[in-house]
């Protein structure tokens, strides 16, 4: 009877700490609701006041539509959201691994992928599931100027607007904790495509050249580009399994957007920088260095540019971009792109494609 007692005592403790775990998650997601219509209040103060702060970061951020949306996705950001020492679990020295517990006794396993002048990459096993976090500070933005903020909501925006495309990483959610900012994204575990090429057939080159010149594409079929394209920022795993990354300086365009994460579609582009393709630098088009002949680039000649990094790496006989070299703006090459195109694939450049680029 005493052994009975026991396990009816047990059984209703278990019973009444799962109960207690419905309300806690109940109460989370009201709050959580709370707190996002609180920064939307909070932004549209700010844009009537004409400044930004971390509010107007949030308001953006729940504009996004999560491609992914599971309760794994969920337990992870409700294990961050209850750390009360989150800036220990993800104390991770660059390349290395660590395994832990989370304060709600959930395991993990980080990896300290890569930093940056504006965040940590990191790879996170929970559950099973693999996921990448980038971890902003977010105590300095309040103090830096409105072109910091707005670099770091172009960036969030540009990400978001991928979620449907193959070829780009797909962004999952955010949480804001303490002053740490945490974007968690898709994680693909491809390396990266320098060099890659030397160990393919003629054939492979052909179909993965096809393949990521229809992916960048894709990008310009919805005003962006990347501006920094190169081989670097292209994780690969197969010829039609790869992504490209690295959005940073990327620039999407559109006169009708009520945000002002995107330039206008007139918008010229200075390039920064005295060495381009004459300084060694062939990944970047000849014109860019040279203000494509005016007082900068304009969209059209961006993505000629980002056409240019993929045909320059991919052409066996460049003889066929050296025509291009001394050129101050991207007409010539993309009144070729037809016949560039045809050259690397032996195919025809779909009609849609001339329309964009011509």
């Amino acid at each position: 009877s005493k052994s009975k007692s026991k396990s009816k005592s047990k059984s209703k403790s278990k019973s009444k700490s799962k109960n207690i775990d419905i309300k806690i998650n109940i109460l989370n997601t009201k709050i959580d609701k709370l707190e996002r219509q609180l920064s939307e209040q909070r932004h549209l103060k700010n844009v009537a006041d004409h400044t930004l702060t971390i509010d107007s970061i949030k308001h953006a951020l729940d504009q996004l539509k999560p491609t992914e949306t599971n309760s794994v996705s969920q337990e992870l950001i409700q294990s961050i959201q209850s750390e009360p020492h989150i800036n220990r679990v993800f104390n991770v020295p660059p390349k290395k691994t660590k395994k832990g517990r989370f304060s709600d006794d959930k395991q993990y396993e980080i990896t300290n992928l890569a930093s940056g002048a504006d965040g940590t990459v990191y790879k996170i096993n929970y559950k099973g599931h693999i996921s990448a976090i980038k971890v902003i500070d977010n105590s300095p933005l309040s103090s830096s100027s409105s072109n910091q903020w707005l670099a770091l909501m172009n960036e969030i925006y540009i990400l978001s607007s991928f979620n449907k495309l193959n070829h780009f990483l797909k962004f999952y959610s955010y949480i804001i904790k303490d002053d740490l900012l945490f974007i968690i994204m898709e994680c693909y575990d491809g390396e990266e495509f320098f060099g890659k090429d030397q160990k393919m057939s003629m054939k492979d080159k052909k179909l993965t050249f096809k393949n990521m010149f229809h992916g960048i594409y894709q990008m310009h079929k919805l005003d962006m580009v990347h501006t920094d394209l190169h081989m670097g920022n292209v994780l690969f795993k197969s010829t039609s399994d790869f992504k490209i990354i690295d959005f940073g300086r990327a620039i999407c365009y559109g006169d009708n957007f009520t945000h002002k994460y995107c330039k206008k579609q007139n918008y010229l582009n200075v390039y920064p920088y005295s060495k381009g393709f004459s300084g060694g630098f062939y990944q970047i088009a000849p014109w860019r260095s040279k203000q494509c002949g005016t007082s900068g680039c304009s969209k059209k000649e961006l993505m000629a540019g980002d056409l240019w990094a993929l045909c320059y790496y991919f052409a066996n006989n460049r003889h066929i971009l050296d025509r291009f070299a001394h050129d101050s703006n991207a007409d010539n090459f993309l009144n070729d792109i037809p016949l560039i195109y045809r050259a690397m694939t032996d195919k025809e450049l779909p009609q849609e494609m001339i329309n964009l680029y011509n």
